[in-house]
């Protein structure tokens, strides 16, 4: 309710509500596959993996966001998003495939998981 009346000048309609609620359902998107990515590089069998899968994703999506698709859309003048920038994408197209890559890496898990606990 602060964010809206700061970023809208005290004005807030139905427009207004309808954007953030886009903005937040593509950030927790995006927040769920970094955390099924973190999960997913845990279950691996390479050591550095697995101890700092966390900082390994954190890592990957600062780099795509900030330095490689900047780059891209420079290079070839055309917008490319590969991962984690689809969540700056303004358009149910990139809500579609944020699900899509959300329901691989959750699959992935439980494929690698078969009876184990996912968490």
């Amino acid at each position: 309710m602060l964010f809206s009346l700061i970023k809208f000048g005290g004005i807030f309609s139905g427009g207004d509500a309808a954007q953030i609620l886009l903005w937040y359902i593509r950030f927790l998107l995006g927040f769920l596959i970094m955390i099924n990515a973190s999960a997913l590089l845990k279950k691996s069998n390479i050591k550095l993996f697995t101890s700092a899968s966390n900082v390994i994703v954190y890592l990957f999506f600062a780099l795509e966001v900030i330095a490689v698709i900047p780059e891209l859309d420079k290079q070839l003048g055309i917008e490319i998003n590969l991962i984690f920038s689809w969540m700056f994408y303004d358009s149910t197209v990139g809500l579609a495939v944020m699900s899509a890559l959300l329901l691989t890496l959750t699959g992935g898990l439980f494929a690698t998981a078969k009876r184990e606990e996912l968490f």
